[in-house]
């Protein structure tokens, strides 16, 4: 078997065992639906457009929770990043805040923002924002010091030695928190 057909194997392993629980009703179908009806019912939602709206919400919160923490974390990152003894006095702050789980602030963003979007917005922009952080923090503190020595030498600023030679050095890293 090569090895692209071998990222299929799981999934379908996963809707056969789905298949063998569902249908002879070893799990009440109160629980557990059949995947055959659960396809009819997904194509009666999409067909008769009830689910549209939710799409679009998600959608919505998903977006506007990366913009958010993408932008609050990048901002403190190459913060951080630029300036080193302040990654080391908030590092411990940082990795406390980090190691709490989101969903477990789940009811403190609720009492700021109340009960709707913008609780779930918080919750997962909070998230992203400490994956982009640490990402940008590093990718700007190991950033070549010999090509930022060469790049003063020439007469560079630090406007210019930022976006020639430590961003442009920095991106492989800054695209991980990305990819994260």
């Amino acid at each position: 078997m090569s090895k692209k057909r071998y990222k299929y194997l799981v999934p379908i392993l996963l809707i056969i065992f789905w298949a063998l629980l569902s249908y002879p009703k070893i799990i009440s179908p109160f629980f557990l639906a059949t995947p055959s009806g659960t396809i009819v019912k997904l194509y009666e939602l999409f067909k008769t457009g009830v689910i549209l709206p939710d799409i679009y919400y998600t959608l919505y919160r998903i977006f506007t929770s990366l913009a958010i923490g993408t932008f609050i974390g990048l901002a403190f990152g190459l913060l951080f990043g630029l300036i080193s003894n302040l990654w080391k006095y908030m590092e411990g702050t940082i990795d406390f805040f980090r190691s709490l789980p989101a969903f477990a602030l789940f009811p403190f963003f609720i009492l700021i923002f109340g009960p709707g979007d913008y609780a779930k917005i918080g919750v997962t922009a909070w998230f992203i924002a400490f994956i982009m952080m640490i990402s940008s923090a590093y990718a700007i503190s190991h950033v070549n010091e010999t090509r930022i020595k060469v790049a003063r030498t020439l007469g560079a600023s630090k406007i210019q030695i930022f976006f020639r030679v430590i961003l442009p050095d920095g991106l492989s890293e800054l695209m991980v928190g990305f990819r994260n």
